[in-house]
């Protein structure tokens, strides 16, 4: 055997997968068709993530708080409205909105807050130093060309030729996954009719830590609390919509941005590229096979409302990692 586990791909789940397995004593190889480099590349992703708090405790526990923490800003308080039309929805919430306060919840949570709003690239960062800390072998560029799975173990075949041998294959390469396909596991799923605008904003005044989230007829629209005065958003609208929106001139942008946004945090001002993100739903029929179990994306694609879709697959990490180390 090559290794104790061999996890296809290095992303945010699939590289917490192998510090988690690395630091309780086992031998994990990471294999991913982008080196950490190109990854870490601002406009390789310019999405940020909530991260629930017991997620970011997870990152604790593996060493990342260090680098994490001066990125990482508290969600105090999430407010969630919705409205027919995007003016009077912005501009301030409706006399029925949903409220929630990380101060109710205090002596429960020793103090932590709802989550925490994380740029993408800097979780990405944390978990690449982190990765080269452990001394976790790490193969990138490469790609898992496919699998053969025996009552033994794996033999994980990348399209350079070489062949690695190990009792589990995991696949957390998306929902494209090699090893899934190659263990024979199904999946549902469709596309939605919707695209996520994501951009950062800076603001004129403070956000307080707080959320925001309007329901409106395209969709959700996030207002998403960074650190340095600044916001993320997560604008759900039509495909072509969408497309527009990320070639407009920045004088349209923010005039498209302002109706949605109203004058609840004064003038916002685009500070980075705008990127666009395809919606879709991704669910595998089951999660493990014989010699092989799918975390992160590959385990469950789904919509980003709530903020979900990351923090599942770190929870995927946290169990896979306890189930391998008491076998």
């Amino acid at each position: 055997m090559d290794a104790d586990v061999i996890i296809a791909g290095a992303g945010m789940a699939g590289a917490t997968l192998a510090l988690g397995l690395a630091r309780s004593g086992l031998k994990p190889v990471l294999v991913d068709a982008q080196p950490f480099a190109a990854q870490l590349a601002p406009d390789f992703d310019g999405r940020a993530s909530a991260i629930a708090f017991s997620s970011f405790r997870q990152w604790r526990a593996l060493g990342l708080a260090e680098d994490l923490e001066p990125h990482a800003e508290r969600i105090a308080e999430i407010l969630v409205t919705d409205g027919r039309t995007p003016g009077p929805s912005a501009g301030a919430p409706s006399q029925a909105f949903l409220r929630f306060d990380a101060a109710e919840i205090a002596d429960r949570v020793e103090g932590e807050p709802l989550g925490y709003m994380i740029e993408n690239r800097r979780i990405r960062a944390a978990l690449a130093a982190a990765v080269r800390r452990e001394g976790v072998e790490v193969l990138a560029p490469a790609r898992v060309a496919g699998v053969d799975f025996t009552l033994g173990g794996a033999a994980v075949r990348l399209e350079d030729g070489r062949v690695l041998a190990a009792p589990l294959a995991v696949g957390a390469e998306g929902r494209a996954s090699a090893v899934a396909a190659a263990a024979g596991i199904r999946s549902t799923g469709w596309t939605y009719p919707q695209t996520g605008v994501v951009a950062t904003v800076r603001l004129d005044q403070p956000h307080g830590g707080v959320a925001h989230e309007y329901f409106l007829p395209s969709g959700p629209f996030a207002i998403l609390p960074l650190t340095g005065q600044r916001a993320s958003l997560v604008w759900t609208e039509s495909p072509t919509r969408a497309e527009a929106l990320r070639t407009a001139r920045p004088e349209i942008f923010h005039a498209h941005l302002q109706r949605r946004f109203g004058d609840l945090l004064g003038r916002p001002r685009l500070d980075g590229p705008v990127f666009t993100y395809p919606l879709s739903l991704h669910l595998p029929e089951t999660l493990t096979a014989p010699r092989a179990a799918l975390v992160g994306d590959a385990a469950h694609g789904v919509h980003p409302v709530a903020g979900q879709g990351l923090n599942l697959g770190l929870k995927d990490a946290a169990a896979l990692v306890q189930v391998l180390v008491e076998a």
